[in-house]
């Protein structure tokens, strides 16, 4: 069995503690009330749900177009003479 020496620990005897600066607990509170007070301007706001919807309806109408052209692949087939036959069918 290996025998691992200990650390030196006495440097840590120096350690004092630190108190901490006067309303510290006064100053964190008010950052963090800053913080919850703003307020996203109403323009913005409305430019993102323009954005949405407008994302949102072009999505649609990509989805949409897909699959009508998935509808008329075979009418497509039929036209390149490329249609399966009964034969894959069975």
């Amino acid at each position: 069995m290996k025998h691992t020496p200990e650390p030196d620990l006495t440097p840590l005897d120096r350690i004092a503690r630190v108190d901490a600066p006067p309303f510290l607990l006064t100053r964190i509170r008010q950052k963090i009330d800053e913080s919850s007070r703003t307020r996203i301007s109403p323009t913005f706001q409305w430019v993102v749900g323009i954005a949405a919807v407008l994302f949102l309806a072009l999505n649609t109408f990509a989805i949409l177009k897909v699959t009508q052209k998935t509808k008329s692949t075979p009418v497509l087939a039929q036209g390149m003479n490329v249609v399966p036959t009964s034969f894959y069918n069975e």
